[in-house]
């Protein structure tokens, strides 16, 4: 029939997972067993090319522009916003939480001081990798571990004798990776300390639009970068505040969403995908 889409011209708009197409608003309505992330109010407005993909069970953008050309310039000549946020996510707390980690991974977390993160890998009983990812020292007993799969049963495997608490926080946190040559400039915009001499492979606290996050300078860009750790109820108030910060900031720009109360029109901040 003239104007309908067909189930192939479909499935090349939605990408390779069966996301439930409307011609009428451009959108993709996630199916009942996909995810969101808590960024999701602000992001599916912006695929222009409605390009949607899985990662971890959650329905995410595998590119917002229709080329990924302006998603790799910005992030090389200007700064680049990530949602991050389906990374696996555990909170490890009590007397002998660096024990299990030191029993788990390659690297040596007593050493680690608070504040300190940590890229490793871990390995099963032969050797072989298992995954990998960043830990991060909160506290002397309290430490964050991401990971790109579930590893809730393994570090329970390896817990065995020892006094830790294991939580799964993956989806009470949010996660954005502000990257680029400008990242720092519009994250002093918007946060209320500055991060200046926040060093590589470091976190600190801090607060945007009123929000308590953690900073911390890593990421896998290969430029300067931040990543932001975000209480999920509180996830769409930090990225308004980010994306103001870079509006106020000039030559930087937005791929914009339409909850946001103007248009302005400049050219460096993307908000792009973590896929390209």
């Amino acid at each position: 029939m003239q104007g309908s889409l067909t189930e192939s011209r479909r499935s090349r708009l939605t990408g390779s997972d069966p996301l439930l197409y409307d011609r009428s608003t451009m959108s993709a309505r996630v199916p009942h067993n996909l995810k969101t992330t808590p960024f999701h109010a602000r992001t599916a407005s912006l695929i222009q090319g409605q390009t949607w993909r899985r990662w971890s069970g959650h329905a995410v953008a595998s590119a917002y522009d229709w080329t990924h050309d302006h998603e790799y310039a910005a992030v090389r000549n200007a700064a680049a916003l990530f949602d991050v946020s389906p990374l696996h996510k555990y909170l490890i707390t009590g007397r002998d939480a660096a024990r299990l980690l030191d029993r788990m991974v390659t690297r040596n977390v007593q050493k680690t001081q608070v504040g300190q993160v940590q890229y490793t890998t871990w390995c099963d009983a032969h050797g072989k990798v298992i995954d990998d990812g960043t830990i991060s020292r909160l506290g002397e007993s309290e430490f964050r571990l991401t990971s790109a799969e579930p590893n809730f049963r393994w570090l329970h495997r390896n817990a065995f004798g020892l006094e830790v608490g294991i939580e799964d926080i993956g989806e009470s946190l949010g996660a954005l990776a502000l990257q680029g040559p400008l990242s720092r400039t519009v994250l002093n915009e918007a946060a209320d300390r500055p991060v200046d001499a926040l060093k590589y492979f470091r976190v600190m606290d801090n607060r945007i639009a009123g929000v308590e996050i953690q900073v911390s300078r890593t990421g896998y860009t290969g430029d300067l970068g931040y990543e932001l750790w975000i209480p999920a109820e509180h996830a769409v108030e930090v990225w308004d505040a980010l994306i103001v910060a870079a509006c106020i900031e000039s030559g930087v720009s937005v791929l914009y969403s339409e909850d946001l109360p103007s248009r302005p029109s400049f050219e460096s901040l993307q908000v792009i995908n973590p896929f390209a």
